[in-house]
């Protein structure tokens, strides 16, 4: 037997006379090889090819080949010409979705009643705490003074000068030239103030005559050293005493204050006033800030706590899109 087919049958000796073999292997394979060509010529009589003209009953001219030797025909593709109103339908987020994501919104607020005070509080709590704490005026300013003014001090105008300073926000601290600025150099103080050896009496010519020398001009000056690591504290203290000098020429000068004063007046500003404050200007940035943060923190906490319960999960099996979470 081979493949299924029964290729003799009988006791082996009588196979091996049969086909005049030794042992019965030989007999077996002379059987397939007999076998192997009854087949051979029974697939050559069936693949001869039909004479031409010759066709099948269902009207088919077999001459030609069945598979195509050729490139298949292209076939012409038709254009997609789909209206914009319908693209619009299918990218924006419908209404019964944008609904049902409020509403699902609605209810987990009114479920966690804490998390709901908790975002409409944080922004009024930052603000306030922006208002009170950043851009007000800095108070308590500690500024070395160093007054080596010879005039007695009952007329002398160093001492009347410094009188004029704000005490609430410049607090003076008389030291010798030294010790003024080494403490500077180690962060106790944020400037120096210095007057020199004459500065009444050269302030006096100043102002009385027309014509001095520099050197007078130099030792009627007030010598100011401030540390600008603080852009802030800085424009402060220049602020405090030009006013205090403004101060002290309209107490000594009366009515011809205007002869010592700069020839620079800052009239009404077109915005604003003359004197607002830093908070004015820091609010709007704070509050651009806190909105940003606020909303992305709020956004990644309500993911987490959805992922964490489930809801996630079970929006996005609902058929909710990725693009719908930016309505959360």
């Amino acid at each position: 037997m081979r493949n299924g087919h029964l290729l003799a049958e009988g006791p082996p000796d009588a196979v091996m006379e049969q086909h005049s073999a030794t042992t019965l292997e030989h007999a077996f394979l002379q059987l397939c090889e007999s076998s192997d060509q009854n087949s051979t010529q029974e697939s050559s009589s069936e693949s001869e090819p039909l004479e031409k003209g010759q066709a099948f009953g269902n009207g088919r001219d077999e001459s030609q080949p069945i598979l195509a030797v050729g490139p298949p025909p292209v076939e012409e593709v038709p254009k997609c010409t789909a209206d914009w109103m319908v693209r619009a339908r299918h990218l924006l987020p419908k209404g019964r979705n944008i609904g049902a994501l409020v509403i699902k919104t609605m209810v987990r607020m009114k479920r966690m009643p804490g998390s709901l005070c908790f975002q409409f509080l944080l922004p009024v709590i930052q603000i306030s705490l922006i208002c009170l704490c950043v851009g007000g005026d800095p108070k308590g300013i500690k500024v070395a003074v160093v007054n080596n003014d010879t005039s007695p001090l009952s007329s002398s105008f160093s001492v009347s000068l410094l009188s004029f300073l704000d005490n609430s926000s410049v607090i003076q601290v008389p030291l010798p030239h030294k010790e003024a600025f080494e403490g500077v150099h180690k962060g106790r103080y944020w400037g120096v103030i210095g007057f020199g050896r004459n500065f009444t009496s050269y302030l006096t010519k100043r102002i009385l005559q027309r014509q001095v020398s520099k050197e007078v001009i130099d030792g009627g000056s007030v010598h100011v050293w401030l540390d600008l690591t603080n852009r802030q504290i800085g424009l402060m203290l220049q602020k405090q005493l030009h006013q205090a000098f403004q101060d002290f020429v309209d107490f000594k000068m009366g009515s011809l204050a205007y002869l010592a004063a700069l020839p620079i007046k800052f009239e009404e500003p077109i915005y604003g006033s003359l004197d607002m404050d830093f908070t004015t200007y820091v609010t709007p940035g704070a509050v651009l800030s806190i909105s940003f943060y606020l909303a992305l923190g709020l956004t990644a906490l309500s993911f987490v706590l959805e992922r964490k319960e489930g809801l996630l999960d079970r929006c996005w099996v609902a058929g909710e899109k990725p693009k719908f979470a930016l309505l959360r």
